[in-house]
């Protein structure tokens, strides 16, 4: 529940004793306890009367520690550094997240079945700390005890990483899921069309509901299938620098907006901006940095990726100047597109039917 809850996920689960679950857990344990008992049964017939009294009477031993007991030791630490390291990878390659976790359970089982008692053995032996105070007394009790209860131990370590491992994946999902949404659905309602949109309409229904408009960006593309280059597989975009600078501005991304320079886009050079959504990009054939279209060489000047139309639609853009733009705009297929965010958009159920509405009949017509 509590991983559920730090995800994020839109999951209801509760918490309840049941009858049934009261059965099973009852029989569980009636099975462990029998199969104990059995198992203590066997122990003790097969064992004589003056053995089990003298086993009552023997004290535990210190552990021999011999060249496998250290060569385990070495071999325990470079594990658990190399889980660790996996560990601090994980932030750029999530994949290493459980080559990780199970490099820290080898690790951490080597760790305290041979390490720890390789380090007890040497605090005994430096006998000025092993007699001072009540060091005696501490590190002989953990010494005797290591020995059968490592594996507890370790099972213990083990558990919490693997809880704290949980709640780590769950938060990030969590993190990742609402980056994703912010850059693939950074307005509310998004239109593109090669017909002209009824923008008036849109903004009629969206008045007479209980949202206001936040946010609203109007821009026009150039867009065309047959395209050599880069993307010589997908749909590619045209979109004039002015616009693209407006659009930033208009949607508060100034710091890029100071980053950027008209003559990023000069002498048929332009900049590439990667759709919404993607995380790997996948080269069909020859990967390049240039785009021929209409007998027209473009050379990439900068890639950049960020949120800028939204998931609705799926496709690179190129930002070219606006001379070289008005040139395409006599060939090439022009896209009209709108987007719009409103507040409260958590309860946009019935605005959004009724825009849905609206879309088809416009649709039909």
């Amino acid at each position: 529940m509590i991983v559920i809850k730090a995800s994020g996920f839109q999951v209801e689960s509760k918490f309840d004793i049941t009858f049934n679950s009261i059965g099973s857990t009852i029989l569980i344990f009636l099975v462990i306890f029998r199969f104990m008992s059995l198992k203590g049964f066997i122990n003790i017939a097969n064992c004589k009367l003056i053995d089990l009294f003298n086993a009552a009477k023997k004290e535990d031993k210190m552990p021999k520690i011999g060249a496998l007991i250290y060569l385990i030791a070495i071999i325990s630490v470079i594990i658990i550094m190399l889980g660790y390291r996996n560990a601090y990878l994980a932030a750029d390659n999530f994949n290493k997240t459980l080559n990780a976790l199970i490099l820290v359970i080898l690790g951490t089982y080597g760790l305290l079945g041979a390490v720890l008692p390789v380090v007890l053995k040497h605090l005994i032996r430096r006998k000025s700390f092993f007699y001072k105070g009540v060091n005696v007394i501490s590190i002989s009790n953990i010494a005797y005890r290591i020995r059968s209860n490592y594996r507890t131990y370790a099972t213990v370590v083990i558990l919490v990483a693997a809880t704290i491992t949980a709640l780590g994946t769950a938060i990030t999902m969590n993190h990742t899921y609402k980056s994703r949404i912010e850059n693939k659905y950074i307005y509310t309602f998004s239109y593109a069309s090669l017909k002209d949109i009824n923008e008036k309409s849109i903004k009629n229904i969206i008045e007479k509901s209980n949202h206001k408009i936040t946010k609203e960006v109007k821009l026009s593309l150039l867009y065309s299938d047959n395209i050599d280059g880069y993307n010589k597989y997908g749909l590619i975009s045209f979109v004039k620098y002015s616009d693209f600078i407006r659009v930033l501005k208009e949607l508060g991304n100034y710091e890029l907006v100071n980053s950027m320079d008209s003559n990023l886009t000069e002498e048929n050079r332009c900049i590439y901006v990667q759709k919404a959504g993607t995380l790997i990009t996948l080269s069909l054939g020859e990967k390049t940095d240039e785009f021929i279209i209409n007998d027209k060489k473009f050379s990439v000047s900068e890639k950049i990726k960020i949120p800028f139309l939204g998931g609705i639609y799926p496709s690179d853009l190129l930002i070219i100047n606006d001379g070289t733009y008005s040139e395409l705009e006599r060939e090439l297929k022009k896209i009209n597109f709108y987007g719009i965010k409103v507040d409260n958009q958590e309860n946009t159920k019935v605005l959004t039917k009724e825009l849905e509405n609206m879309a088809d009949k416009d649709r039909n017509n």
